[in-house]
């Protein structure tokens, strides 16, 4: 967070992209192969975790608008 909010979300944002591609070696590498409903949750949680990512980002994104407006005010 010392970096700023846009640092924040593009580590987070790395983070998932990390788990998601290990998600998707465990399931196309040599694993033993998942049941339909393991893949399912699996899906439904990669959703999930996408649309919170997504849900941060808009905050971010509104926080940073927000500062930006107290500082142009300060200038003024």
């Amino acid at each position: 967070m010392a970096d700023g909010p846009e640092a924040f979300v593009h580590g987070l944002a790395a983070l998932v992209d990390e788990e998601k591609e290990r998600l998707k070696q465990s399931i196309t590498g040599n694993d033993p192969p998942e049941s339909a409903a393991s893949t399912s949750n699996l899906e439904s949680r990669l959703e999930e975790l996408a649309f919170e990512l997504r849900e941060l980002r808009g905050c971010v994104e509104s926080l940073q608008a927000s500062v930006d407006g107290l500082i142009a005010r300060q200038g003024d």
